[in-house]
């Protein structure tokens, strides 16, 4: 039987198909939600640069020496530059537009980069988690659509596990974008994430391993830090950001 949630989004749906037509969020052409040659055309970054300063050019975004021990995390790679306007545009329709299907495109550029990369691959996969009170207004946890989408276009015999609830959100914070000063970011984010105890059914234990956070925008940097923190606390070896733009 289908749930009150499965049907309220099949509404959802509707209308939206019903009021706002697909068409491609670069071009417009009336059909997709990304055509064929804009997804091409859509910039991919030829090098990265340090997790945290962004200013140093690394192998794969990893900290630059002279910013080793000044994040919790040990690098950020990303797909894509915030700064393209038809970037910037996709990622703002999906997450704030409600464009679900966006999650394709996105995590397939995000797959992509990543096998042009000579980043190393982690022992496991986590989403950044939103507090349940956003993901319930919004409709879906953006970061976990992304990662079900980059893994869904990773070859098979290589793709890493994926588990979406071992981190999760314990403190509503507004939202990163909306806030402009660094510190202030670094502040709204603290202490608001922890392992979930209560997923003990889960077969994972972040002690010893690498890991990858995925999100979808990196700008200060100061979520994924947040995130990869509560891991290392929790004795995780490795924490990369991977994230479609920065």
């Amino acid at each position: 039987m289908r749930t009150l949630s499965s049907s309220l989004h099949a509404v959802g749906a509707f209308l939206q198909d019903a009021f706002f037509p697909r068409s491609c969020g670069v071009c417009e052409k009336p059909g997709t939600i990304l055509c064929s040659e804009c997804f091409h055309s859509l910039p991919r970054r030829s090098s990265q640069v340090c997790g945290s300063c962004g200013v140093r050019e690394t192998p794969s975004g990893q900290l630059c020496f002279e910013c080793i021990g000044t994040s919790a995390h040990d690098g950020i790679f990303a797909a894509t530059h915030y700064d393209d306007p038809n970037i910037s545009r996709l990622i703002h329709l999906f997450k704030y537009r409600f464009i679900r299907d966006l999650e394709m495109p996105l995590g397939a550029i995000l797959a992509e980069s990543i096998l042009r990369s000579e980043i190393p691959l982690p022992d496991a996969i986590l989403p950044v988690p939103l507090h349940p009170r956003r993901e319930r207004w919004r409709g879906w946890n953006q970061s976990a659509l992304l990662a079900d989408a980059m893994t869904r276009n990773l070859p098979p015999d290589i793709v890493p596990p994926l588990f979406h609830h071992w981190l999760i959100r314990t403190r509503f914070t507004a939202p990163q974008m909306s806030i402009r000063d660094r510190d202030r970011r670094k502040r709204n984010i603290e202490n608001a994430f922890s392992l979930n105890g209560k997923k003990s059914d889960i077969p994972f234990d972040v002690s010893g391993k690498r890991l990858w956070l995925i999100d979808d925008v990196a700008a200060s940097g100061s979520t994924i830090d947040t995130c990869a923190a509560t891991l290392k606390k929790h004795g995780a070896a490795e924490v990369f950001g991977v994230v479609v733009a920065r």
